[in-house]
């Protein structure tokens, strides 16, 4: 913003007859009778600026005076306005570090082996399998399929995986009970371990699997755990601890997924 500028100049003659040299009026010896006031005001405007002349003249028999104002005004003004932008970006959702959550990709021959899950059990019977019944699948139409007999039977899906140390992560599977109503003394269950390539091992709270329960009815299970290394081995096991049942225990597991927390 310019700031006015005013410029003044001022001439004054008056009082002639006191001392003072140059031209003057006579003056009178009587009273003031007559006097002549005039004021004249001219003003021009231009686009960036006003300019204003006050001229005022005084006649009278005692003195005369001229007051003469130039005064120059600027009305350009400019006003910046910073625009400020605010961007609102939402976190993003958080990635599944497990890699066929669902068992329904092939492996790198074309068989649906679950891989690169792999699972095994610790009994020679192996109770663990891939079914491609879509019946026992949440999604798609594979699952990790246990069939329980034996009460020493441990099977297990695992995978083996790239975590943050130090990071907590959150799990989430689904489970159905496809056969059996594994009483409370049978010891059933459906339980997550982690371990990590320096030994380190954890074992974490058991999923109880105990009568009355529907049959193939989805219900979903969440561990969460802090990482111990880099390179972590995920493993789910399903079994019974003391009995089977004459007919045993089938369980399935499917939609694994393991998320870093926010």
């Amino acid at each position: 913003m310019k700031v006015p500028v005013v410029s003044i100049a001022f001439a004054a003659l008056a009082l002639c007859g006191r001392g003072y040299a140059g031209p003057c009026i006579p003056q009178s010896s009587g009273p003031t009778t007559d006097a002549t006031a005039s004021t004249s005001t001219a003003i021009s405007s231009a686009t960036d600026s006003s300019f204003v002349e006050s001229s005022t003249s005084t006649d009278t028999s005692s003195s005369t005076e001229i007051l003469t104002t130039f005064i120059t005004l600027s009305t350009e003004s400019t006003t910046s306005v910073a625009s400020t932008t605010t961007t609102t970006s939402e976190k993003p959702e958080p990635t599944n570090v497990i890699v066929n959550t669902s068992f329904d990709e092939p492996d790198s021959e074309g068989q649906y082996t679950g891989a690169p899950w792999v699972l095994s059990d610790s009994h020679s019977i192996k109770s663990g399998s891939i079914n491609s019944n879509p019946a026992f699948s949440r999604s798609g139409s594979r699952s990790a399929f246990f069939t329980i007999v034996v009460y020493s039977q441990r099977g297990r899906a695992a995978q083996t995986l790239d975590l943050v140390p130090g990071k907590t992560y959150d799990l989430s599977y689904w489970w159905l009970l496809n056969k059996g109503q594994p009483a409370a003394n049978w010891g059933c269950y459906t339980t997550v371990i982690v371990s990590n390539s320096a030994g380190q091992r954890v074992v974490y709270k058991d999923n109880r699997i105990v009568a009355p329960l529907p049959l193939n009815t989805w219900t979903e299970h969440h561990v969460s755990f802090d990482s111990t290394g880099p390179s972590s081995k995920l493993e789910i096991l399903a079994f019974c601890n003391a009995r089977t049942g004459p007919d045993g225990v089938n369980i399935a597991l499917d939609d694994i997924t393991l998320k870093e927390r926010a």
